[in-house]
């Protein structure tokens, strides 16, 4: 994979599965699941979105 972009203002959710330790009150780590990636609310399907998120900044500010 050459690149991962992510759009603005998306959202990443993570679900981390904490299990106390058994040698003290600590917690660890036992599962981390990725439920979803560059989640944009504001546009589920991506659609139209075929530009990076920088050009498409630079592609709105030009137009203003």
């Amino acid at each position: 994979m050459a690149s991962f972009e992510q759009d603005t203002g998306c959202i990443n959710v993570l679900d981390f599965d904490m299990v106390p330790r058994s040698d003290s009150q600590a917690t660890e780590i036992a599962r981390v699941l990725v439920k979803a990636v560059n989640l944009t609310p504001y546009n589920y399907l991506k659609h139209g979105m075929n530009l990076t998120s920088l050009e498409a900044i630079f592609a709105r500010d030009e137009t203003s």
